[in-house]
């Protein structure tokens, strides 16, 4: 018995676009025929350029499709996709095997593609870095990094999920020259920055008694400005 609980949500959909397409061509059943019409004609769907990448002539495959589909037996007065025929069942049954009997190379192949993606974001993401700093890091130190850029590089091309994970690390390790250099630019920076210096040439100036004087100039009153006020 199908278990369409255990189908990817893809599949349900095209599980019951299948249906649809049954009923519409007034079929009781719901067939392989069916199945493979709704799975072609899936949006987005990866059948389709599986297939071509495959060999298959798409247009051909569509139109005999068409002539099989002419060829399934018609009902009326009934309740028409109602049910699944032996013969999907066995497809089914057959695709379920299969995905079990591939699930730890699917696994693999995965984890393969998940390290890959992370070991060229590192990279990418290192050499910007290198670029940005510019003379601020050493030519030592570029070069540990550069080094350790090209040897994962070229681990991702030997798709050994374990060694990309090593030099990944490993270029995690030497990027860390990177973020020293950037760490010591910035202290440089803020120790001579704007207003650093500001005022260092003014002294004030003190009286006798120590404390700060503010020189002002003062005018005199005449007398009769005196009187007048």
């Amino acid at each position: 018995m199908i278990q369409f609980d255990k189908f990817t949500q893809k599949a349900q959909e095209a599980m019951q676009q299948a249906q649809t397409l049954a009923g519409k061509s007034q079929s009781q059943a719901i067939h392989p025929i069916h199945l493979l019409l709704a799975l072609a004609n899936e949006k987005d769907g990866v059948v389709r350029p599986v297939l071509e990448k495959s060999g298959v002539q798409f247009p051909v495959l569509l139109q005999e499709a068409e002539k099989a589909l002419n060829d399934i037996p018609t009902v009326t007065g009934a309740q028409l996709g109602a049910y699944i025929s032996p013969s999907l069942n066995d497809v089914v049954d057959r695709a379920s095997e299969e995905a079990e009997r591939f699930k730890d190379d699917d696994k693999k192949k995965r984890e393969l593609v998940e390290t890959k993606n992370g070991a060229d974001a590192m990279i990418h993401a290192t050499e910007k870095s290198i670029k940005d700093l510019g003379d601020k890091i050493s030519a030592a130190d570029k070069g540990h990094v550069e080094s350790a850029i090209n040897e994962l590089k070229e681990a991702i091309k030997a798709d050994d999920v374990e060694a990309i994970k090593a030099k990944t690390n490993a270029l995690t390790q030497a990027s860390m020259k990177l973020g020293e250099a950037l760490y010591g630019g910035q202290q440089a920076g803020g120790a001579g920055g704007p207003g650093a210096d500001a005022g260092a040439g003014a002294e004030p100036k003190k009286g006798g008694g120590g404390e700060n004087v503010v020189d002002a100039d003062f005018e005199e009153v005449k007398d009769d400005k005196k009187k007048s006020a």
